[in-house]
């Protein structure tokens, strides 16, 4: 039987059916790829890790410092117990490390991480915070010091300084503790849309600096404070949360970390602001002139004296 041919009766017919194809493709191709967005999860741990985090203990730490515990929880099925180390536990001389996520997460529409926990004796946590993913490198670290434990279960609430600069974070929460041993437990940690914070009054170190040209210096102080359960907490926030200003950059200019750097001769006052809200405080810079000739070259006899630092004479270690 011999093989079935297309009649020439046909095509016509398909011959725009296939232009129509193949434009059609054409445009499908030209259309630009809408990138998937981040995941927008809040739980960090709630009885077990959420989604893609891993716990990733400092250098220096105890590194099991950390386990899931099921005898002990302030809700569901288990909780994370904590063992802080004494300083000279040779496994560690402290408890710490940070919770990050494998894919970024869009965190911008919390204003709060949350978490419960307790100690089998009253203490303090020395640091809690969020935005450090442990590479070194993180923008948006926010922390809390010293709060206060108790051997009852407590919800502890950090603030975020600005909401909107967390929108591809991949360091969820992070903590440290040390100094004597003893226990903490944790649970249910989570992003959260917290009511009541009210207004965040940002900060930064009021400072005057007389530097000669070409010095740098960075800003410091960079802190937010809120009223929480009619007490202030304040938490000490990355330069990289704060928009910077210079009144004249021909003098100083700043960076976006708050990297000053002394470009010529005059006064210029560094400013700041947290989103639309003005920090409290200044950078004043202050240009002064330096040496405008070498300093003299010694020439009392090297017997005659003893040189802690010098380039002319031989130096005496102390």
């Amino acid at each position: 039987m011999s093989a079935l041919r297309p009649s020439r009766f046909f095509l016509p017919a398909l011959l725009p059916a296939l232009l129509v194809v193949a434009v059609t493709g054409c445009d499908r191709d030209d259309d630009p790829l809408t990138p998937a967005p981040l995941p927008d999860d809040a739980v960090v741990f709630d009885d077990n890790f959420g989604d893609g985090v891993d716990f990733q203990a400092f250098a220096g730490s105890k590194t099991d410092a950390l386990q899931r515990d099921t005898s002990e929880r302030y809700e569901g099925e288990a909780s994370l117990r904590i063992t802080v180390p004494a300083p000279d536990d040779p496994s560690g001389s402290y408890a710490g490390g940070a919770f990050v996520a494998a894919v970024p997460r869009d965190l911008s529409q919390y204003n709060a991480i949350t978490f419960w926990a307790r100690g089998d004796r009253e203490g303090s946590l020395d640091v809690a915070g969020i935005g450090n993913d442990n590479t070194g490198e993180s923008l948006f670290t926010a922390e809390t010091q010293n709060l206060a434990l108790t051997t009852s279960w407590q919800q502890y609430v950090i603030p975020i300084p600005l909401p909107s600069a967390l929108d591809s974070e991949r360091g969820l929460f992070y903590f440290a503790d040390g100094g004597e041993a003893y226990t903490i437990w944790m649970d249910d940690i989570r992003f959260d849309q917290v009511s009541g914070l009210g207004t965040p009054r940002p900060a930064i170190a009021d400072r005057t600096l007389s530097v000669e040209v070409g010095s740098t210096a960075t800003v410091t102080g960079t802190v937010v404070a809120w009223t929480v359960g009619g007490e202030e907490l304040v938490v000490t926030a990355a330069p990289s949360y704060f928009t910077f200003t210079s009144s004249d950059p021909a003098v100083a200019t700043v960076s976006d970390r708050g990297e000053i750097e002394v470009v010529g001769e005059g006064i210029a006052t560094i400013t700041a602001s947290l989103g639309d809200v003005e920090a409290a405080g200044a950078v004043t810079i202050n240009t002064v002139e330096g040496p405008s000739e070498a300093a003299p070259t010694p020439t009392r006899d090297a017997a005659d004296v003893i040189s802690l630092f010098s380039n002319a004479y031989e130096n005496v270690p102390v």
